[in-house]
C-alpha cells in the first residue's frame, strides 16, 4: 500500500532540521544514500499507486543513461503514477516520495555541486520538503515538478502527444522560473502558444548577436503576463495568443537583449563599478537641481538604475519626484506583502551622481518573494487589494499612511515589507492605490491587515462597488 507522510511528521522534521541543522542530518539519519524514516508517521494512501522496485529501478536506469534528459524521467513518472490532479496536488505524497524512493536521485541530480557531501538545512527544505500545495511549490519540486510538467503539457489530440512536454522540459529554467511559476500556464492554450513562441524564437538574433533562450523565455513570460493584466487571455484561442506574442516580439527581443547585456556588465564590471561608487561617495558633488528621475527596474534580477530618460528595454520605468516627501515606491508581492519605500537612499545616489546609464544597482526587489506589482504613490493614499483564494474573491482597503502598518522611514528596496493578506495559496492578486480623499466613501472596506476583507460583490456594499467600478475598472474585468 502506498503512503503519505503526515503533516505533523513533515512539520516536525522541518523543525528538527532547522534546530539541529547539519548535526541532525549527519547523526544516524542518513544511511547509505537513504533517509532514515523509522521515527516518522505515515498515513496509508490506497488511492495512490504502489511504486514497485521494477519501476524505481527503471527510473534510475533512465537517469544514469541520460542524466540531463528530464523529459524521459517525467514521461516514465507520469505513465506509472496514474493519479488525477486533485491527488497530485497533495504535497505530502510527494514529500514521502522525495524522502523515500527518490532521495538518492535528488541528491545526485540537484545537489551534485556538493559532490555527495552531507546535506544542509536549506537543501532539505528546498529540495525535499514541499510544504505548500501550491503551483509554485509543486512545479519547482524535483519529482512533483516533472510529473506536473507532463500533466500540464500532454495533448492527446496531437500526433506526438508529448510535443509540448519536450519543449517545456528542454530547459530547466522554463519549468522552475521563466514559465512554470506563472499563473497563465493554467490555461492550456496560453501555455501552448507560449511554448510555440519560445521554440520558434529561442535562437533569435538581435543586432547581430544571439540573445539567448533563457532571456527570451524570461521576457516572453513577463510581457505576456503584463498583457494578461489588461486582456483576458483565457478567452482567446492558442493562435490569437501566439499572434499577440508575435506582434510584441521586438519588445521581447529588446528587453531580453538589454537584460542579458546588463547581466554581462554586472558580472564583468562589478569590481570597477564598486570602485567608482566608493570614489563618488568620498567626493563632493553638486546638488542635482532637476527632481525628476526614472526608477528603472529589471523584475527578474532586481537590478535597477536611475536615469533622466525612459529605457523601454527594462520592465519598469517609474517617474519619481525625489523632493516630494509624500512620494514612495510601493512593492506588492504575491505572498500578500506590501513594501512602502521612501526615496532617501535613491536621493542620496542621485545627489552623488550615481545615476548614469552604466550604473546598475542590485536589490531592487526581494528575491525571496514574487513581485506582482511595483508602482509609486505621490500623496496620501489608500491601498486597494483584491485576492482570490479557493475560488472566492475578497476586497480590502488599507490606510497607506498608517505608520503601524507601513513605515515611512524605510529606504531599503529589498525588504519583504508588511504582511497584509493572511491567506495561503493566493490564486490571483490585484492592487491599486487611490487617493485618500475616497476614505470617507469607502470606509466600510478599510480594515486591518489581519482582516479577510469583504466578499466581492457582496450586495450590502453596493455603494462601494459603484465607486470602485469608476476608479478601479480592472477589478470588475478580472473577476
Amino acid at each position: 500500500m502506498s503512503k503519505t507522510i503526515s503533516l505533523h511528521s513533515s512539520t516536525m522534521l522541518r523543525k528538527k532540521i532547522r534546530d539541529g541543522g547539519e548535526n541532525y542530518l549527519n547523526k544516524d539519519n542518513l544511511n547509505d544514500k537513504q533517509f532514515v524514516l523509522e521515527n516518522m508517521e505515515f498515513i496509508p494512501a490506497p488511492e495512490y499507486p504502489v511504486l514497485d522496485k521494477a519501476f524505481v529501478d527503471e527510473f534510475y536506469s533512465i537517469y544514469q543513461n541520460n542524466p540531463k534528459n528530464e523529459f524521459l524521467l517525467a514521461k516514465h513518472l507520469h505513465e506509472n503514477i496514474k493519479i488525477d490532479r486533485k491527488l497530485a496536488a497533495n504535497n505530502l505524497y510527494w514529500v514521502y516520495l522525495n524522502l523515500n524512493h527518490f532521495f538518492d536521485y535528488i541528491q545526485n541530480r540537484w545537489l551534485n555541486s556538493k559532490n555527495g557531501d552531507e546535506l544542509g538545512e536549506s537543501d532539505i527544505d528546498r529540495y525535499f520538503l514541499a510544504l505548500e500545495p501550491s503551483q509554485n511549490s509543486l512545479i519547482k519540486s524535483p519529482i512533483a515538478g516533472i510529473w506536473w510538467a507532463i500533466e500540464l503539457t500532454i495533448d492527446e489530440n496531437l500526433g506526438d502527444k508529448y510535443h509540448y512536454s519536450k519543449v517545456f522540459l528542454s530547459d530547466r529554467n522554463l519549468r522552475n522560473k521563466n514559465l512554470g511559476t506563472y499563473q497563465l500556464i493554467r490555461n492550456k492554450h496560453v501555455l501552448q502558444a507560449s511554448l510555440d513562441f519560445y521554440a520558434t524564437f529561442k535562437d533569435a538574433i538581435h543586432n547581430g548577436n544571439r540573445i539567448g533562450s533563457e532571456a527570451i523565455a524570461q521576457q516572453m513570460s513577463k510581457t505576456l503576463n503584463q498583457i494578461g493584466g489588461l486582456t483576458l487571455l483565457g478567452y482567446l484561442s492558442k493562435q490569437e495568443v501566439f499572434e499577440i506574442l508575435f506582434k510584441n516580439k521586438e519588445i521581447i527581443f529588446d528587453r531580453a537583449y538589454s537584460v542579458k547585456k546588463g547581466k554581462v556588465i554586472s558580472r564583468k564590471k562589478i569590481s570597477n563599478i564598486q570602485k567608482d561608487l566608493w570614489n563618488q561617495e568620498h567626493e563632493e558633488s553638486d546638488f542635482v537641481n532637476d527632481s525628476k528621475y526614472y526608477f528603472i527596474l529589471d523584475r527578474d534580477s532586481g537590478a535597477y538604475k536611475l536615469e533622466t530618460k525612459l529605457d523601454k528595454s527594462f520592465d519598469e520605468n517609474i517617474l519619481l519626484n525625489i523632493n516630494n516627501d509624500k512620494c514612495f515606491i510601493v512593492h506588492v508581492y504575491q505572498e500578500g506583502k506590501i513594501k512602502k519605500t521612501n526615496l532617501g537612499d535613491l536621493k542620496n545616489k542621485i545627489q552623488k551622481g550615481q545615476y548614469d546609464k552604466d550604473r546598475l544597482f542590485k536589490n531592487g526587489i526581494n528575491n525571496k518573494l514574487h513581485l506582482t506589482k511595483i508602482t509609486k504613490i505621490e500623496d496620501d493614499s489608500l491601498f486597494c487589494l483584491a485576492y482570490e483564494v479557493n475560488k472566492k474573491v475578497f476586497v480590502k482597503l488599507l490606510n497607506a499612511q498608517d505608520e503601524k502598518i507601513f513605515r515611512s522611514d524605510n529606504t531599503s528596496l529589498r525588504q519583504e515589507g508588511k504582511k497584509v493578506i493572511y491567506a495561503n495559496n493566493i490564486d490571483k492578486l490585484l492592487f491599486k492605490s487611490v487617493s485618500y480623499d475616497y476614505s470617507s466613501k469607502l470606509k466600510k472596506l478599510i480594515c486591518s491587515t489581519t482582516a479577510r476583507g469583504v466578499l466581492y460583490k457582496n450586495p450590502n456594499y453596493a455603494s462601494e462597488w459603484s465607486i470602485l467600478r469608476k476608479i478601479w475598472p480592472e477589478l470588475f474585468i478580472s473577476f
